[in-house]
């Protein structure tokens, strides 16, 4: 990220230049990761010219300047010191990290010391090898600490003021020793959770180093005596240990649980204790073992050629070439002292390199200096002059990646493709594409071996949207040929048609813009509060508004006296009226106070710090069981329920329902089973790689916001609303948007956004960073469910009530929508004759939940589908066969919360049971297969199989419109245009391939243009999975007309019978002849007729899609990993339009989902802070922990939708968690009713059932 209070960069290794406010600067990727808001000067030792590595007699010294990479690199550069075994721990130490080998070319032995992180894989190579660290300070002396004494804890270590890492020794006699390694994490490639390193040196004294599990490192030394080992036994080792390590030393953060660290540190300290105590190997360190990645532990492999020596000095400025060469052309512009070569790189045009993550997470930042790969928000820009970078605009021209992988007639024709954007375009690599830049960058300078091992080499690129696999495809070469070719028509695999722009950078998304369209552009940025609850007493913007470049200072006295809410419906009705733009009160920590506008986003960004805040602290509440007790502190207690729609303000209750069908106590009294069991979900981010963000002016008039959003024309509404202005006063508009998954559904930057346009007169951006995404927009509601349930011997269900307590955080945005929906089809897709429901959304002072994929039933589903399976087990019944017998059939009731069904819900097409039979048929076949392959696995692992299905309404309730426009120009090419925003759905594929099959062409036809209220009356907007079956049947009603007009003019110009002419690309043909295209439009002019068709659809009646998805898993005893040995997933999608963008939908809903179930967690404490509030911190599935699924779909075809389609991009998500759950339940026996399902809380689950082994 930029650091915006650095005013210089001084090239210096001198401590006594250090004063306060400095910060040194070695690779720069931590501090340009986390940022500081202090910091002045940046004292960088570039160009210090300390040797990297020197080779003593005595040991090795690693200068603190030392790349990872280099030190990656140095068992093969000393490959000739076999009398120093201990280099076979350096690879696995870099290894360790969990940052990608992209940031290996930046980052700095120095730099991991100084962070001090307990997870830091240097600290733990050094510390384990006896390395004393070389300290200078500013007044010239020098001291040497050893680096186990050096960190003192979490992100604490010796350094004094001023002092600076100079180098760290590590002695012959440790790299002369046996060593082992051992390693867990969480997640696959994943920040360490517990790292030891053994040694046995020649004198027999063994040391254990233990790191990651402690907050500091900790090492346990037996002295040897007169060439005897001392290795002592394991259960004095054990003994030792838990005396040397306190219950306050291990580790607790989301990386691993206190208790599941101790056990791995004693479990794998023993594993090291019985490696060393055993016979060394024939060549000395070639025998260490690596666990971690993938257990049991693994020989390591053979490091790349690929990742050659790179030092710190390769990254130095060159005195005689002070300008940055962008693609091939020197910049003319300078950056500034603290800005980052991402955020430079785009000022300069270069908007294919995308912000993401503004940490080196995402990798969607990626770029090539000098020909290497490099995340450029981690990049100083400042220390970019006299290095060639190359962005994706420039790859096909200027780069090569070293392995003859480009285009032969590529050199300098910009038009060109390299070979991976041909790939990625031939393979539809991408959805939103908004990471695809970064991808093409990285893997564009792999080797064939790199292309080998994708988890790992791919480890510091995310994409939310696809699963991966059409990632995979596209770098390693698609074998099966299925990408190629294809006609346009229904049923085919169409590609996108933005994919030549996503692949060359050369797609605008939201502020992908032209400073020249902009003129006078400012920047806003927002104060949040540090409270959960306070009243603002006061607001002084009068240092604020000194500060050099500040504009104007926005707080509650500044906006209009109007609630509302940030929700986006149709019927405005569907949400409370419960937030005001800025308020006099703040309810959760990470609310907007005031917004700060300013010619810079440094000078907002200081202008925001200088504001001077007084606030009340009130009470405050953080969970919804709390919140419902009398005399809870209340949210919303002093509003008019009736005026706001909230239902309780007063007990902190926004929506609830109540609702009995049948029986229940009679049906539990004759009941042959009975499951009674809480269940628990919990907080889950979007993480679109696409930040929210907006960009306002005023233009003739009228109000416009270029927005990343999914609902432009429900946002232009509420815009007009909320300014009083007409709506046809406002004009909403998107580019292509970066990933939605429900949380675009509302307004939160347009409205501030708008407000300071409409004061200033000028264009006004609002960009989230990374971290407010997490901390002050919305996630999943996490759900409470208290569930019994009850079955007869027969397998019948008998009875299903569930009690619901829904966390709708500080506002209501979404709360009532989400609750009435989740307790919809997860319930409703059971015949049961009794079925009670209770539940309550309720607010709390947390950060707001809100609209998120599935919509409350995959929170729901887990429940129910969890219980399912119980009573199945409890009857001794098969879980497959339980579903069967009580699943709807196509004719039956839907019934959840009334005795009638909902009037417009119909069974448009039924594939349920082939769903549940195409599962289970997959799940046998994989059984079968790994029977005949032979199993793998040993006593440690145990194996299940699990279930799980579901059911979605087709769209939304209460009505959702849709209107598309298709015409024929003069050039006889169509145009479609229509309201759904792009953002990795599909929509644009789906509506040009609509209008083609009506229109009689192909896709190459059909232009489009989307997502703008000035082109089109009106659509609700891209969610609920309508992009297809609402907007798409708009498109297709409006081509169908045209294709009439079409006909009929065509046959009267050719003297025939309209039944006997025909619609196709070239005209309207007839045995007699053809009328082109061309001629039909000047025709039509000639004539005054028109070749605009409209076409427009209610979203009503509504069909059922229905998604099954099967898992086989094997479940360590040791660790509590879960590996997935087998994922399935059956969809009925009613009749597929494109089976390659639909089965990329199902894919990336089981990534999602299953990051959802196995790593995700938004994490508050107890004050009402975020703390998981950096992609680090919060793990979204990567290549490594992505299982490849099998997908199948139904043969249906649907009577509600376009040409029989349905829609299929929330469902694939709902019933991956509980199906996952499942296989869990039949592999051990002990039920998981709490998400996420970590491997630490597996553990430690198993090993209060008994099951685990020591």
């Amino acid at each position: 990220m930029d650091m915006n209070t650095i005013e210089q960069v001084v090239p210096t290794a001198d401590p006594a230049q250090w004063r306060d406010g400095d910060a040194w600067l070695a690779g720069g990727t931590v501090l340009y990761s986390y940022g500081s808001s202090t910091l002045k000067r940046l004292l960088s030792l570039h160009d210090a010219g300390w040797e990297p590595v020197t080779v003593h007699e005595d040991g090795l010294e690693l200068a603190a300047t030392c790349t990872v990479a280099r030190v990656y690199a140095l068992p093969g550069e000393l490959a000739g010191r076999a009398d120093w075994p201990g280099l076979a721990l350096f690879r696995p130490a870099c290894d360790s990290f969990v940052a990608s080998f992209k940031i290996w070319n930046m980052s700095t032995l120095g730099g991991n010391l100084c962070t001090s992180l307990p997870a830091g894989p240097l600290i733990s190579l050094t510390a384990g090898l006896d390395g004393v660290a070389l300290i200078l300070s500013p007044d010239g002396t020098s001291r040497r600490v050893p680096v186990a004494g050096f960190v003192t804890g979490d992100a604490r270590n010796v350094l004094a003021p001023g002092e600076l890492l100079r180098s760290v020794f590590l002695p012959a006699k440790a790299l002369r020793a046996r060593v082992a390694f051992r390693r867990l994490s969480l997640s696959k490639l994943g920040r360490s959770g517990v790292l030891l390193i053994g040694r046995l040196d020649e004198d027999g004294t063994f040391v254990l180093t233990i790191t990651a599990s402690t907050k500091r490192p900790v090492q346990l030394r037996y002295e040897g005596a007169a060439g005897s080992q001392a290795l002592p036994d394991a259960s004095a080792l054990t003994r030792d240990i838990e005396t040397a390590v306190p219950d306050t030393l291990w580790h607790d953060d989301i990386h691993g649980l206190p208790a599941w660290r101790r056990d791995m540190t004693l479990r794998l300290a023993r594993e090291i204790l019985a490696e060393l105590g055993g016979a060394a190997t024939a060549g000395g360190g070639d025998g260490v073992v690596v666990s971690g990645d993938f257990w049991p532990p693994v020989a390591p492999k053979e490091a790349s050629a690929e990742l050659a020596a790179i030092g710190l000095d390769a990254l130095a400025t060159d005195p005689t070439r002070d300008a940055i060469v962008i693609n091939g052309v020197p910049a003319t512009a300078e950056p500034r002292a603290g800005q980052c070569l991402r955020t430079f790189l785009r000022e300069q045009g270069n908007t294919g390199v995308k912000k993401g993550c503004d940490g080196g997470d995402c990798g969607a930042c990626t770029v090539h200096v000098d020909g290497k790969p490099v995340h450029s928000c981690l990049y100083p820009a400042a220390l970019a002059g006299g290095h060639e970078v190359t962005t994706i605009e420039g790859l096909a021209a200027t780069c090569s990646n070293g392995h003859g992988d480009h285009d032969a007639d590529a050199p300098g024709d910009a038009g060109a493709l390299h070979p991976m954007q041909r790939r990625f375009l031939e393979s539809q690599g991408f959805q939103c594409g908004f990471c695809t830049a970064g991808m093409i960058m990285t893997s564009a300078t792999f080797s064939e071996e790199q292309k080998q091992d994708l988890p790992r080499n791919l480890k510091g690129n995310l994409c939310r949207c696809t699963g991966y696999r059409a990632i995979e495809d596209a770098i390693r070469g698609d074998a099966d040929g299925e990408n190629r070719g294809h006609s346009g028509g229904m049923g085919d695999n169409v590609p996108a048609p933005a994919g030549p722009g996503v692949v060359t950078g050369a797609v605008r998304y939201t502020l992908d813009k032209d400073p020249a369209d902009f003129p006078g552009l400012l920047h806003m940025k927002l104060l949040r509060s540090p409270h959960a609850h306070a009243r603002i007493v006061s607001i002084d913007a009068s240092a604020a508004l000194a500060v050099p470049g500040v504009v104007r200072v926005f707080t509650h006295e500044d906006v209009p006296d109007l609630l509302y809410s940030t929700a986006q419906h149709e019927l405005v009705e569907d949400d409370p009226d419960d937030m005001r733009m800025l308020d006099t009160v703040v309810r959760f920590v990470g609310q907007r106070v005031a917004a700060v506008v300013a010619d810079s986003v440094q000078a907002a960004e200081a202008g925001v710090r200088a504001l001077e805040v007084e606030y009340e602290v009130l009470p405050a509440v953080f969970t919804p069981e709390e919140a419902i007790l009398p005399g809870a502190p209340t949210v919303h207690g002093e509003k008019d329920g009736a005026v706001a729609r909230i239902s309780r303000p007063q007990d902190n209750v926004l929506a609830e329902l109540h609702s009995e069908l049948g029986d229940l106590d009679a049906a539990f009294a004759t009941a042959d089973v009975v499951h009674e069991k809480e269940y628990r979900t919990h907080r889950v981010q979007h993480v679109a790689l696409e930040t929210h963000c907006s960009i306002a002016w005023v233009e003739d008039g009228v109000l416009t916001v270029r927005s990343s959003t999914q609902v432009p024309f429900l946002a232009q509404r509420t815009l007009a609303r909320i300014f009083g202005r007409p709506r046809d006063s406002v004009r909403v508009l998107t580019g292509r948007v970066g990933g939605g998954f429900g949380g675009k559904q509302e307004v939160i930057t347009e409205d501030l956004a708008a407000l300071a346009a409409l004061e200033l007169g000028v264009p006004v951006q609002l960009e989230f960073t990374r971290s407010e995404q997490f901390t002050a927009t919305t996630t999943r509601h996490p759900f409470h469910i208290r569930l019994k349930a009850a079955a007869r011997r027969d397998g019948t269900l008998t009875a299903l009530q569930l009690d619901v307590l829904t966390n709708t955080g500080a506002y209501g945005n979404h709360g009532p929508g989400v609750m009435f929906h989740g307790c919809g089809e997860s319930v409703a897709v059971y015949n049961c004759a009794n079925k009670r429901l209770d539940a309550q959304a309720v607010y709390t002072h947390t950060l707001p939940s809100g609209a998120f994929r599935g919509y409350g039933l995959s929170q729901m589903i887990f429940a129910v589908e969890s219980a399912m399976d119980e009573l199945a087990h409890g009857i001794g019944m098969d879980p497959w066969e339980f579903r069967r017998k009580n699943m709807v059939r196509k004719g039956d009731p839907m019934l959840s919360s009334h005795s009638e069904p909902e009037e417009d819900v119909l069974y448009g097409s039924y594939g349920l049971d082939q769903c549940v039979q195409l599962a289970e048929d997959a799940l046998r076949r994989g059984a079968e297969r790994e029977a005949s392959f032979g199993a793998e696995l040993g006593e440690e692992w145990l194996v299940g199989e699990g279930s799980a299905l579901s059911m979605i309404d087709t769209v939304p309730p209460r009505g959702h419109f849709s209107h598309s426009r298709v015409s024929l120009g003069a050039d006889g090419r169509y145009l479609v245009e229509f309201g759904t925003a792009e953002f990795g759905n599909g929509t644009t594929t789906v509506h040009t391939q609509l209008a083609a099959e009506a229109l009689g062409t192909s896709t190459d036809a059909v232009d489009y243009r989307q997502a703008d209220t000035a082109n089109t009356r009106h659509d609700t907007g891209a969610f609920g999975s309508t992009g297809t079956v609402v907007a798409g049947k708009a498109t297709l009603a409006a081509a169908t007309e045209l294709a009439d007009r079409l006909r009929a003019l065509g046959a009267d110009l050719l003297g025939a019978p309209v039944e006997d002419c025909v619609l196709g690309p070239d005209g309207v043909a007839h045995p007699g002849g053809t009328v082109s295209l061309e001629r039909l439009h000047a025709a039509a002019v000639e004539r005054g007729l028109s070749l605009v068709a409209d076409g427009e659809w209610g979203g009503t009646p509504r069909s059922v899609a229905f998604n099954v998805h099967g898992f086989r898993v094997a479940v360590s005893r040791v660790t509590g990993e879960i590996r997935i040995l087998q994922s399935v997933q059956a969809a009925d999608a009613g009749k597929v339009v494109n089976p390659r963008q639909c089965r990329g939908q199902v894919e990336g809903g089981i990534a999602q989902a299953l990051g959802a179930a196995l790593y995700e967690a938004v994490r508050i404490d107890d004050t009402g802070r975020v703390y998981t509030d950096i992609l680090r911190q919060y793990h979204i599935p990567t290549f490594a922990d992505t299982p490849r699924s099998e997908v199948y779909f139904a043969e249906t075809e649907d009577s509600t939708g376009p040409l029989g389609a349905k829609s299929m991009s929330e469902s694939p998500f709902n019933p991956v968690a509980p199906a996952l759950a499942n296989a869990l339940r039949q592999a051990t026996g002990v039920r998981f009713s709490t998400l996420p399902l970590t491997q630490d809380a597996v553990y430690l689950g198993l090993k209060e059932a008994g099951l685990t082994l020591v």
